[in-house]
């Protein structure tokens, strides 16, 4: 685990090492003071805060990696909660690992730094609560009815944010109140009690002599085909589960009929082994337009009566980013197309477009150096997710390799760029003073394997979850 530091060095702040077992006397002297101060019922409620970072976000350089580093992408939400008393913090798609960081998880990595009220972005300790990590991704923390705080989400060092999905799992005596907050599904939280119904073994895997109670929802569809994505970062005092995805209605006396996929239970596989068991971490293939049943059942070596809460996140939607940047192109017309270069620093892609006028120059037409015919339009758009709104700007009078005479410049119509993957798209475009408009279509002019693998990289992982 790494901690923020508490010293300052010429206005930047350091991060240090400390050791697993330091991590946890720490843990348990909090939790061990806050519980004499904070007296507090069973806890009951859950809460899910959720967002994004698509690239753009700001950095601090106070989270500097080394000398040269830009710093890490952060962003803040405010949040309160309902009533007094110790709220536990769960980080559900962290896929960090505090050793060496070969450990595959799911979503963004990032810290969730709690603070009391504002962040002093030159004084980062200041107002410190308390912070959700990776392997230590659970904090409990005291907190007051209606009084304001926020949680800043910041990149690791050493697995910098790009783009992804954080999610942050929240259990205490009341709700919390924040714009990130989320809904959460019927089928995501519930009890295991005695009254609950039991089947012979456990999320899709036989046991002899071994009924373990069960909650079912179904028929549910998913809104679109895709990865799907399970957490259960087992929040203080309540059931860790494992869930399992039927085509048909579960059988209980055979759990592996029908079965289409289940995670993270494993016979014979240690609670902690390869962490991310631990974390409860899974994904699914699903399509949309089919009947799914979801079935959640207590976990191995884990307390089987009380509350459960996990989460059930919808593959990311495509967003325009870095790998998308190169050549685009309509095959149908060769000798034309599109260099796009995409700036995630400004929340921006930069369009020029190379094509011809709408028709041919005269047969007295000439030019000294290349084709009379050719025109060409530029400009810069702001992302919104997978498009972008591009004014298109035509350049004149200008003369090749020279200052002088100084080119004009002006909008000339409007380009909307929409992209469905890494491979296709499509430029929508209006330019009112040709009275022309009308749909090119875009492809790589040539298979882009770096590019499509960097692209597919920026959008892999679970969107924002909530009701399917």
């Amino acid at each position: 685990m790494k901690i923020i530091n508490s010293s300052r060095i010429a206005g930047v702040r350091e991060i240090e090492s400390f050791s697993l077992s330091r991590q946890w006397l720490m843990a348990i002297a909090v939790f061990m003071i806050t519980a004499l101060f904070f007296s507090s019922p069973a806890r009951a409620e859950f809460s899910m805060l959720a967002g994004a970072f698509d690239g753009g976000e700001p950095k601090l350089g106070a989270y500097s990696c080394g000398p040269g580093s830009a710093g890490t992408p952060y962003q803040t939400v405010d949040f309160s909660v309902s009533a007094d008393g110790v709220y536990g913090f769960t980080n559900a798609f962290s896929s960090w690992d505090w050793w060496d960081g070969d450990i595959f998880g799911y979503g963004l990595d990032v810290w969730a730094v709690i603070y009391d009220g504002s962040v002093n972005l030159d004084f980062l300790h200041e107002n410190w609560l308390a912070e959700v990590g990776s392997s230590y991704y659970q904090a409990h923390v005291p907190l007051k009815a209606g009084r304001s705080y926020t949680l800043m989400l910041v990149g690791f060092c050493v697995t910098p944010a790009a783009s992804g999905t954080w999610v942050v799992m929240l259990d205490g005596n009341g709700v919390v109140q924040s714009e990130a907050r989320r809904e959460i599904p019927e089928h995501s939280t519930g009890r295991f009690d005695e009254a609950t119904a039991t089947a012979r073994g456990r999320c899709g895997e036989k046991l002899l002599n071994l009924d373990v109670a069960y909650k079912q929802t179904g028929p549910i569809r998913v809104a679109s085909s895709g990865t799907y994505y399970f957490s259960n970062g087992n929040p203080a005092e309540s059931v860790k589960t494992c869930q399992a995805i039927y085509s048909a209605p579960l059988d209980p006396s055979n759990v592996e009929a029908h079965l289409v996929g289940s995670g993270p239970f494993r016979p014979g596989l240690e609670a902690y082994e390869y962490g991310f068991v631990d974390m409860g971490q899974w994904a699914i293939e699903l399509q949309a337009d089919t009947d799914y049943w979801l079935v959640t059942q207590p976990e191995v070596g884990t307390t089987t009566s009380g509350s459960y809460f996990f989460v059930m996140a919808p593959p990311a939607p495509f967003r325009i980013n870095p790998g998308l940047t190169g050549l685009w192109a309509d095959r149908s017309t060769p000798g034309q197309g599109m260099y796009l270069d995409v700036f995630n620093s400004i929340d921006s892609v930069f369009m020029a477009w190379f094509t011809y006028d709408l028709q041919r120059p005269g047969p007295g037409a000439n030019s000294v150096l290349g084709d009379p015919g050719h025109r060409w339009l530029t400009g810069l758009g702001a992302i919104d997710g997978s498009s972008s709104e591009i004014e298109a700007m035509w350049t004149a009078g200008g003369l090749f390799d020279s200052s002088n005479p100084k080119p004009s410049r002006s909008v000339r119509g409007h380009v909307r760029l929409e992209f469905d993957s890494c491979i296709s798209g499509r430029a929508i475009y209006d330019f009112g003073p040709a009275s022309v408009s009308g749909v090119v279509n875009l492809q790589r002019p040539y298979e882009d394997a770096l590019g499509i693998a960097q692209c597919e990289q920026f959008n892999q992982g679970p969107g924002i979850p909530g009701p399917l």
